[in-house]
This record gives structure tokens, sequence and C-alpha cells, in this order.
């Protein structure tokens, strides 16, 4: 545990110098946002799982930051899954085989806790884990068509445990952005993610990565469609794999919504997820 509040702590004092360095040279941008999402999915097992997520929070941006932190509130009917990064993973039994289909409910008394709940009809509530985000542009301005963005994120462990690891995790990538005529852009992410382990399993780092097409309709309207995979997380399972369609939307000079639906194409991923977010500019 010493040893990743080390470079959590480097990260958030980096984070301050830099964020403070920027502020003499130009004013930036407060805004709230809401968010709802919502996943579901067997997740390797018999029954599904569904995943409702309510959250709020702030975001701080200039010209070359972007800060951001939230905490949901979850509604699920288990506590199999739990987000990770950008993804819901099941924190399923020790893994030496894809699935535990042979266990009862798809779990073993080895699961991630002896008061495990299997997914049923009834639903279990409560606040979940704060999650920060911060990017910093290295490359690239207001007329730039190349861009090259430093990314990091940090879990922070504030969820019970039928919600929560109890851990933290934290992890950082590298954006790349190419702008084609104004209309269309292509981006690639890669990046490496620190889990934190829960009770009885042992998760790995992953690395992680993107692959983003663009579409510019107009100045308030853009779709993506990108890819989402991570390297192996729990070993001897799939690790998760989404491909995501996603609309922005400028409503108004101070609202803007986004809208998100994804597919799972791996036994560990959600069948469905969908999210959308209404942010407003103060």
């Amino acid at each position: 545990m010493r040893k990743k509040i080390i470079p959590i702590l480097g990260l958030g004092i980096l984070l301050l110098f830099s964020l403070g360095a920027d502020l003499p040279a130009r004013e930036g941008q407060w805004s709230v946002f809401g968010y709802f999402s919502y996943a579901n999915g067997n997740y390797y097992l018999t029954e599904t799982t569904r995943s409702y997520y309510v959250a709020g929070g702030f975001r701080y941006r200039t010209l070359k930051w972007n800060v951001s932190f939230s905490l949901p509130w979850i509604i699920q009917n288990s506590n199999l899954v739990q987000r990770t990064g950008s993804v819901y993973f099941p924190m399923g039994p020790e893994a030496g085989s894809e699935g535990a289909q042979n266990w009862p409910m798809g779990m073993g008394s080895w699961g991630r806790h002896r008061n495990f709940q299997p997914p049923t009809s009834h639903y279990i509530t409560g606040i979940g884990d704060l999650y920060g985000y911060a990017s910093y542009q290295l490359r690239g301005g207001e007329f730039a068509t190349f861009f090259v963005t430093a990314n990091a994120q940090l879990k922070v462990p504030t969820a019970r445990r039928d919600f929560g690891t109890g851990e933290w995790d934290y992890g950082g990538s590298l954006t790349f952005q190419k702008i084609f005529n104004g209309h269309f852009s292509g981006s690639l992410e890669l990046g490496y993610l620190v889990i934190g382990d829960p009770d009885s399993i042992r998760l790995m780092d992953p690395v992680f990565g993107t692959a983003t097409a663009t579409w510019f309709f107009s100045s308030s309207l853009s779709m993506s469609l990108y890819y989402l995979w991570y390297s192996t997380i729990q070993e001897g399972i799939r690790p998760p794999r989404y491909i995501n369609l996603a609309t922005y939307i400028q409503l108004t000079e101070r609202v803007s919504l986004v809208a998100t639906l994804g597919r799972g194409l791996t036994r560990a991923s959600a069948n469905i997820t969908f999210f959308t977010s209404l942010e407003l500019t103060l």
C-alpha cells in the first residue's frame, strides 16, 4: 500500500504545481456535470448483473489542462461487478479457466468476499469510488492539426466493500490525435493501469488502449467510433474489449451533451453499456 501512495502523492503534487503555474497565463473555466451509466452482462457467469451509476462532478480546464472529479451513486443487483478504469469488470474467483459455470451461480466459496451476493432481482445501493482524471496537452494549439496529450487517472477508495475493492487504482496514458480537413480525426491512446488487489483475488496491472475515429459535422455536433481494449487483468480470463459509438452535442453556449452506446466483445465484458452526461459551464 505504501508503494502505491508514493506515486499517487507525486502525481498530485505535480498536478497542483503544473496547474498553478498555468493559471497566471490564462484564466480557466469551471463546469459542473452529471452522468448516468448502465451496464448489463453475465461476465462469464450464469446470471445477469445490472449496474446503474448516477454521478455528479466538476471540471476545470484551460488551453492546456483538463481536470475533473466525480463521485457516483451505485444501484446493482449483485456485488460481483466493479468499475475499473473505463470498464466494468467481474471481481470473480481465482481464475484458472474462463468462467466458473460449475460453481453455484457461477461463483465458488473462494469468491471476492465471503458475503458475495449473486445476481438476483434484489438491488443493493451505495456510494461508489471517487474518480479523478487529468490531461495535459504536450503538443498542439488552437490552430494545430496534430496533438499529443498526457493523461492521468486516479481512483480513491471511498466505496463500501460491496461496490469497491478498498484499494487505490491509478494509471497514465498518452494520446496522439490527427485532424484531417477539419471534418475527420483519428486518434490512438496507449496507457498502463495499476489496480489494487481486493480480498482473495490477484489482479494484474493491464496495458490498455483505444483507437478512435471522429467525424465533425459542425462546431456543435460530432460522432466517434472507438475500440477499447485491455491486456490480461485476471489470469485465465480474456480481458474486456469494447466497441463504442459516441455522440457529442453542444446544446447551447454553456450546455453540452454526450451519449455513448457500447457493445462488449468478450465474456468478461458487459453485453451492453450506455452512458450519457450533461455538462454546464459556469
